[in-house]
């Protein structure tokens, strides 16, 4: 498998091209109530993405629902996500 460094994909805007396909990116999760994984290979497109989950005992794949198992956002969505909360820290601490 290519490493992000060496990988190269032409830009496609319709999310389409099989040739831009990343199959089996895995990712390993903490066991939080908040988990986060950001794609080695960088942007992607929502409407084509699959989220899967490994059975541990069987190594079953399930696939998992967005909106329900699992939500996508943009990195300016979590940064005024972060802002907003500092606000409304400081404006507790001088409460």
């Amino acid at each position: 498998m290519p490493t992000a460094s060496t990988l190269y994909l032409e830009f496609d805007k319709t999310g389409l091209s099989p040739d831009n396909l990343i199959p089996y990116e895995a990712h390993t999760l903490l066991n939080t109530a908040t988990r986060l994984i950001i794609p080695k290979f960088g942007a992607f497109y929502t409407g084509s993405l699959s989220v899967f989950s490994v059975y541990p005992y069987t190594g079953d794949y399930i696939l998992l629902t967005k909106s329900v198992d699992f939500i996508t956002t943009t990195v300016s969505a979590i940064k005024q996500t972060l802002l907003t909360v500092r606000a409304q820290m400081l404006k507790n601490i001088k409460d």
